[in-house]
This record gives structure tokens, C-alpha cells and sequence, in this order.
């Protein structure tokens, strides 16, 4: 389980506090027994990749290994990660509620980053102390996260038919944001 959390170069993004590399670790403790260090795993994951609703350039690395723990039989708060996955796609929902969330215009300070060969320069870049706080370079990073998200919504399905009905709640709430 978490094959690959060692292959990205956590040390090299960011999150709220700087660099990510305590990511993987916290990741790995959300599949703990301990409920308590699932709790902190939880708090610190959410305070960092996803602080107040931002997101950074560690958030979209982070949600695979977050659906993958999702998926797996023996996941444990999985209202929690479903909830950390919605909050990493669009930010906190209350935000959008009653008007829903519009991926063009929420993401749309893109465009003042430039064409394609200039938004891939910036990934590749080295991170910049300030970039989060640009608003070209916040809306890229959340809109990283969204795609890394929609791109396994359809994992979504399967929580929502769950005997649990907490689960089946907030994966159906999660689904709502995704129309398609």
C-alpha cells in the first residue's frame, strides 16, 4: 500500500509551513490502528495541504495516495478522507454553497500566468517563498488539486452504496460538486 509516496520529492513542494516533506509520514499514519495518530495525521494534513481552504503545490501529489487509502478494505476515517478530498478539489464548501462551484472562474487567474509552456515552467520551477500568495500561482495550485481529484471521482461511487450511512453522506455530498 503507498507504493510510490517515496517517489516524489516531498522536500522539493510545498505546503502552508514550507517544504512537504513530512507529507508521506502523515500520509502513512492515517492508516495507523492508533486513533489518536490517525487524528493528528488528519489535523496536520489538513493545516498544511490544504491550510484554510489554500492549496499548494503538495496537495495534488497528495491525492492519490489519499484515494488509494480510500479504496483500500481496511481504511478507517473514511468520512474524514472523503471530506479532505472535497476540501482539496474546490476548497471548503460552504464557500460555494448556494452557488455552486464554476471550475472556469474560480481557476481563471490562470490565464494571467501565460500559455501552457509558461504554466509548466512554473511547475518545474524551484518554489518561490512568496508564490502561494500570488494569485495566478494560488489558483494553479488549487486547480492541480481539483484535476488530481475529478480525475478519480468516479472512486466516489463506491462510498456512496456504503452500509454505512455517514460514509454514503459525504461521499454522495463530495459527488454533488462533480455534475458530470
Amino acid at each position: 500500500m503507498l507504493e510510490g509516496l517515496e517517489r516524489i520529492d516531498w522536500e522539493r513542494l510545498t505546503h502552508a509551513y514550507g517544504p512537504a516533506g513530512e507529507v508521506p509520514g502523515w500520509i502513512r499514519e492515517l492508516t495507523s490502528d492508533d486513533a489518536a495518530v490517525r487524528k493528528r495525521a488528519f489535523d496536520v494534513l489538513e493545516g498544511s495541504i490544504c491550510h484554510q481552504g489554500s492549496r499548494y503545490r503538495a496537495s495534488a501529489p497528495a491525492v492519490p495516495f489519499l484515494f488509494e487509502l480510500l479504496e483500500s478494505p481496511s481504511a478507517k476515517d473514511r468520512v474524514r478522507l472523503i471530506r479532505l478530498l472535497t476540501n482539496l478539489a474546490i476548497g471548503y464548501p460552504e464557500w460555494h454553497v448556494p452557488l455552486g462551484f464554476d471550475p472556469a472562474q474560480r481557476f481563471a487567474e490562470i490565464e494571467a500566468l501565460g500559455g501552457p509552456d509558461e504554466i509548466e515552467r512554473i511547475r518545474d520551477a524551484e518554489p518561490e517563498e512568496e508564490e502561494d500568495f500570488e494569485p495566478g500561482r494560488d489558483a494553479l495550485w488549487q486547480r492541480d488539486a481539483y484535476e488530481a481529484v475529478i480525475g478519480r471521482i468516479v472512486t466516489l461511487q463506491g462510498p456512496s452504496r456504503d452500509e454505512d450511512p455517514d460514509v454514503r453522506a459525504a461521499a454522495v455530498k463530495a459527488l454533488a460538486w462533480f455534475p458530470r
